[in-house]
């Protein structure tokens, strides 16, 4: 398959001949376009020589519009200095009062060969983003999935060993696993979705209760932490508020926290009491949901480092190191927020503030 030449084109007045030398077209697909309504935009568009006779507001209005990068030769005196500045302003441009001699050519040609690097260069770019983007969401998908698996997992164990002890198991046993199990499978479903459409317009954000939210939180977690000795208090709002966006991206951030201040407790000893206290609080500007533990703390260190991308200070098969840094993300860029870490001692505090958006100020709305 022969490769695609680069583009050049070019826009003349009637009268103006241009004699443009075989090896420029040999290197290029050079168009001749008679008139201003037949430009057209093209990605592999390189270069365009004009007459400046064709510098319309019109004409500069499509050139601006256009997302390429190129480059602009303009030929002729045409008086209109502003037209010619505004494309100047945009594109590396050059300029003759008569037709470009042979030598011009091989500097236009350069000046074009230069244009069309840059361009495989951005489309390159473009592709490592894509790339990247792809990576990061696979991430994400099996950073959240760790937890609903776990879960799943733990619950098909149980009803092994039940069934190992006893050839009945009571009905009131499986339905309460199967519930889990269904329970966290949609979840995974949930997140598979909600990171499949990240960055997409479509995305439904809506209403939803705080205290809802922490105790679907709440039942879930309550149980699997008292396996591993720890204590989970949620302390939730004296009156439910609503708050306004994709609750899914809000419990998620929670849950990462909270599975954070789990796995601190499991790689300190000596410590008797293993609490961990999830607080909703309410201001009149702010939502504020507080993540804290007696863990020891994190190391000074490493403080400055924990929402960095890529960071973890886990083993290679255990996360991805994302975990903060797109917490962070979310709580920023999906809820206007912040997402903050402090330490007291042997305390750690992660802070989530939430600005109060328009709906707690309607009047029809418990506020």
């Amino acid at each position: 398959m022969t490769k695609s030449k680069a583009i050049v084109l070019v826009l003349l007045e009637n009268s103006r001949v241009l004699s443009i030398p075989s090896s420029f077209h040999q290197n290029f697909n050079v168009q001749t376009l008679l008139n201003e309504s037949s430009f057209y935009e093209n990605q592999n568009l390189v270069g365009i020589i004009i007459d400046t006779q064709f510098l319309s507001e019109e004409t500069c209005a499509i050139l601006i519009s256009s997302h390429q990068h190129f480059s602009v030769v303009l030929l002729g005196n045409n008086t209109n200095k502003h037209l010619i500045q505004k494309i100047r302003l945009l594109y590396q441009t050059v300029s003759f009062s008569t037709s470009p001699s042979c030598d011009d050519f091989n500097a236009i040609e350069k000046m074009f060969q230069t244009s069309f690097e840059m361009q495989q260069y951005q489309t390159a770019l473009k592709i490592q983003a894509q790339r990247s983007r792809l990576y990061e969401s696979l991430n994400i998908v099996a950073h959240q999935w760790r937890q609903p698996i776990n879960l799943i997992s733990m619950e098909a164990i149980n009803l092994i060993i039940q069934s190992s002890e006893s050839e009945r198991v009571l009905s009131t046993s499986v339905q309460q696993s199967a519930s889990l199990i269904a329970e966290h499978t949609q979840k995974m479903s949930d997140i598979l979705k909600s990171v499949l459409s990240l960055g997409k317009l479509n995305r439904i954000k809506e209403p939803f209760l705080i205290n809802s939210l922490l105790d679907k939180i709440e039942l879930s977690f309550t149980n699997q932490f008292k396996k591993s000795k720890i204590s989970l208090s949620v302390l939730k709002l004296d009156v439910d508020k609503l708050l306004y966006g994709l609750h899914t991206d809000l419990e998620e951030v929670i849950i990462n926290l909270l599975v954070n201040a789990k796995d601190a407790y499991t790689t300190t000893t000596n410590i008797t009491a293993k609490i961990i206290t999830l607080t909703a609080q309410a201001t009149e500007g702010s939502l504020l949901f507080i993540v804290s533990d007696q863990a020891g703390g994190v190391p000074e260190s490493i403080r400055d480092k924990i929402f960095e991308p890529n960071f973890s200070t886990k083993k290679a098969d255990e996360g991805f190191g994302i975990g903060l840094h797109v917490a962070r993300l979310i709580i920023e860029q999906e809820f206007k927020g912040t997402l903050m870490l402090k330490m007291f001692n042997n305390e750690t505090v992660f802070t989530i503030t939430i600005p109060r958006n328009d709906l707690s100020n309607l009047k029809f709305i418990n506020t």
